[in-house]
């Protein structure tokens, strides 16, 4: 397969093959972390994995002759409805408000069984299912179905935040609800980018792998950029690298007494933080991290 990239087309490429390899190292790191909230570290994690399998998905179908190559336009490797119930899954998991139904997994399960079983099917089956289900029909429902399930997901999201910052929650909760929200920013600001590109794609009636043109390569690229902010902040401020830029204590600086309805609301929060967290299972906990993580 010879690659059909102009000198910008090379750089994007490259930038958006950094931004997949971060995503899928912060995801696989969280997937086996033995600290803190096991569903958000899957979630969490799984959603990165499965954002990078589908950016090199996009990678390979741009680079391909005109859609030549079938064995790239079925790779098992774009999990689309996936994306919004681990975002969603990940956010009730981080506000401390438990598991989704399994009924929403219903539609990511099944899509991926299409995937897989067409992706590993022979040529011969693969062509079958480009002239009697993709031209015909099932391209743009799959298309569809992933707006209609990634928007939804991601109003969910924004809707639980909102509802929580209006309770009277503690400082760490409003602080980690800060960063959920710049994340959650950039999945959407994909989100719509990548509504804009398909939507020029299927006005212009272009198949499958037919190649790409001027819009789809300037709104892949913000695509990229989104990965890539999600993959580094999210991740690094999940496993508890960056939590909020808590700054370092002066040597100088005396500590402030508390007021006993400042240390009564410190311990509610300490000890939501434990059920939830679990921070004291970290080996490498300092109190300077477990301050920042209670806010």
């Amino acid at each position: 397969m010879t690659p059909d990239l102009s000198v910008l087309g090379w750089v994007g490429t490259l930038v958006a093959g950094g931004a997949v390899v971060l995503a899928l190292s912060v995801g696989g790191l969280l997937a086996v972390r033995r600290t803190g909230n096991p569903t958000a570290n899957a979630s969490l994690g799984s959603f990165l994995i499965v954002f990078a399998l589908v950016v090199v998905y996009v990678l390979l179908i741009g680079i391909q002759p005109a859609g030549e190559y079938l064995w790239v336009v079925f790779a098992p490797l774009p999990y689309t409805l996936s994306l919004g119930p681990l975002l969603w899954t990940y956010v009730r998991a981080r506000m401390g408000l438990g598991r989704p139904h399994w009924v929403h997994a219903i539609l990511p399960v099944a899509q991926a069984c299409v995937v897989l079983s067409v992706g590993l099917a022979p040529t011969a089956a693969k062509s079958w299912w480009v002239l009697h289900v993709v031209v015909p029909w099932w391209g743009a429902t799959e298309t569809v179905l992933a707006l209609v399930s990634l928007t939804g997901y991601l109003l969910s999201s924004w809707r639980t935040l909102r509802r929580l910052s209006q309770c009277d929650v503690h400082d760490w909760a409003k602080r980690r609800s800060q960063w959920i929200r710049r994340l959650l920013a950039g999945v959407t600001t994909a989100l719509v980018v990548y509504a804009l590109v398909r939507a020029g794609d299927l006005l212009a009636a272009a198949p499958i792998g037919s190649g790409r043109v001027w819009w789809s390569v300037a709104g892949e690229a913000i695509v990229y950029v989104a990965v890539l902010y999600g993959a580094g902040f999210a991740g690094l401020v999940h496993a508890g690298i960056r939590l909020g830029g808590v700054p370092e204590a002066s040597s100088t600086s005396r500590p402030r007494t508390l007021s006993e309805p400042e240390a009564i609301l410190h311990r509610q929060a300490l000890s939501r933080l434990i059920e939830t967290e679990s921070p004291h299972l970290d080996p490498g906990l300092s109190l300077r991290t477990l301050a920042a993580q209670v806010g």
